[in-house]
């Protein structure tokens, strides 16, 4: 996310979310996941 590499941040988060054991791991993936997407829009060349 710092780096503004979208695609590999939504990647991360996703699979954390998806697969982790840990139900306070997995929110917190899904909610950064969340972010990165979020973000990615508002920084979008294209509209």
């Amino acid at each position: 996310m710092k780096q503004k590499d979208y695609f590999n941040a939504k990647a991360t988060y996703e699979s954390v979310a998806k697969n982790a054991a840990i139900a306070e791991l997995k929110n917190e993936a899904q909610q950064k996941y969340d972010r990165a997407v979020e973000e990615e829009k508002v920084n979008s060349k294209i509209n």
